[in-house]
């Protein structure tokens, strides 16, 4: 349910948004003859409803007062793309709350009082986002490019025990003073106990979660004998139940709906019983030494008397004798050891752990070596040389590794032995963009190039239809992954070559 202010902003018209960004909704592309003098600004553009779109991210040169952009394109247009930027907005305003009586918590007083809260306007699913703090008089200024489909967040830090504010499908095509007034709210209040009546471990706490968009109100710590209260929107929520950081609480979520006729709410929170146990244990190389600064993170995969979608996730740090302790509740866990990146000799490790009763050691913990990626990058059975080669871990912490082959098209890079995601980018725009997953680096020896692809181009144009030159512009598709990137050159041309668009599955959603 969206959660909506008595009045919105002025909304402006298509005619001064060209070409603006959409989520999850497609542009038709525009076509327009170069000529001496400035392009025609498109003055609209054809939605079509498809999540399949591609989609391109702009990032205009930073001499310029114009901020990042997306747009998304249809798959039957992506050769003749027309793309103006929209011009840069400022957004400002004042965010209040309003006081309850001080006689009864569920009725509004006459008061309103400015709100110290973190603002954020975002079109979702794009690089169009802004966010901000208000001052202590409430007051907030923040710039976006002009554009629709725009959401605002307001979750308040003080005073805290305000509602969560959502506004979306809010439109922007001039400098906006635009007030939030985040209201009362109804009282959403409770207990949080165990089962037995006991108290939670310290450092509980509630907040919640607007179940359409995801976005998260204000915490509400509990108090010593578990009492909570919170404020909220009409509207469908899940509540969180949880730990802050180093609690041993896990994270325990409710579905809660608040209607719009309700005065208060109660719920009483039953997780079950939280029991926990200390996991200890030791970090060393093969050569047998400490491995100091290692990251041990554990990942509950069931929990002992906690509902099947509890879920926890803490970590600690091994100390210079590579010794580790941590307070775990009662289950089985996912156990990884992650040494520093500047460690380059060591991989990380996984293990299965189970927590119960009376203190748990997991003894001595080897860490492997690394292993040597050694292939051969082809193309159209030709050595490939200047490919830039990007290895990641799948899972732990995502490390990075880079290398760029050799004028035999040869790579070489140390990396840890684990699975691994790898990306081959050339410097040529016409050569598209290579993935794969790789079991184990010693599982390559040769990397054959993809040789055919999809071409994206287009021209892209600053707000006034000037061409825009020098712009940075990635190719991703409806999940976000990057296809292609490119610069425009100094006609504000661009043009790369992406993967083979049906290895998407992309239709154009007619």
């Amino acid at each position: 349910m969206t959660h909506r202010r008595p009045q919105g902003p002025t909304r402006g018209s298509w005619a001064r948004v060209p070409l603006a960004a959409f989520a999850g909704l497609a542009l038709s592309a525009c076509s327009a003859d170069k000529g001496d003098s400035a392009f025609p600004v498109p003055e609209a553009a054809e939605l079509v409803d498809s999540t399949r779109a591609l989609r391109l991210d702009v990032y205009p040169p930073g001499n310029l007062e114009l901020l990042p952009q997306s747009f998304t394109v249809l798959p039957a247009d992506i050769e003749e793309i027309y793309l103006a930027l929209a011009p840069t907005l400022e957004i400002t305003g004042t965010v209040v709350g309003t006081l309850p009586s001080p006689v009864d918590i569920t009725v509004p007083s006459a008061e309103e009082a400015p709100v110290e809260a973190r603002v954020t306007l975002e079109v979702p699913g794009t690089i169009m986002r802004a966010t901000t703090t208000t001052s202590a008089d409430g007051t907030y200024a923040m710039e976006v490019p002009s554009g629709v489909g725009y959401r605002m967040v307001a979750v308040a830090l003080d005073p805290i025990d305000l509602p969560l504010f959502i506004e979306e499908e809010l439109s922007f095509s001039e400098d906006t003073a635009l007030e939030v007034s985040m209201g009362l709210g109804v009282p959403v209040s409770g207990t949080a106990l165990e089962t037995d009546g006991g108290t939670l471990p310290a450092g509980s706490i509630v907040h919640l979660v607007d179940a359409r968009t995801g976005e998260s109100g204000p915490d509400a710590e509990l108090t010593a004998t578990g009492d909570w209260m919170l404020r909220a929107l009409p509207g469908d929520y899940t509540l969180v139940l949880e730990g802050t950081t180093g609690s041993t609480m896990p994270t325990v979520p409710f579905e809660l709906s608040v209607e719009e006729e309700s005065l208060f709410h109660r719920l009483a929170l039953v997780p079950g019983v939280v029991d926990v146990s200390a996991i200890s244990g030791s970090v060393v190389d093969q050569d047998g030494r400490p491995v100091d600064d290692a990251e041990v993170r554990f990942t509950a995969q069931s929990l002992a008397d906690l509902p099947a979608d509890a879920s926890h996730q803490v970590s600690t740090d091994t100390d210079r004798n590579g010794l580790f302790t941590r307070q775990l509740a009662h289950g089985t866990w996912l156990m990884e050891v992650i040494p520093a990146y500047e460690e380059t000799t060591m991989s990380p490790m996984t293990a299965i752990i189970e927590v119960s009763d009376g203190a748990t050691s997991v003894g001595t913990v080897t860490l492997g070596t690394q292993a040597r990626l050694d292939a051969k990058v082809m193309v159209g059975g030709q050595p490939a040389r200047d490919i830039v080669v990007t290895a990641v871990e799948q899972s732990f912490k995502n490390y990075t590794y880079t290398a760029t082959s050799d004028d035999e098209g040869w790579i070489h890079l140390d990396v840890p032995d684990v699975p691994l995601n790898l990306t081959l980018q050339s410097p040529d725009a016409d050569q598209p963009i290579t993935r794969l997953e790789v079991p184990a680096p010693a599982d390559v020896s040769r990397i054959d190039l993809d040789d055919e692809g999809s071409l994206v181009a287009g021209v892209l144009l600053d707000p006034d239809g000037v061409p825009l030159p020098y712009a940075l512009v990635e190719i991703r598709d409806h999940e976000g992954v990057l296809l292609g990137t490119t610069l425009t050159d100094a006609s504000g041309d661009f043009r790369v070559t992406v993967a083979l668009l049906e290895d998407f599955e992309l239709d154009s959603g007619r």
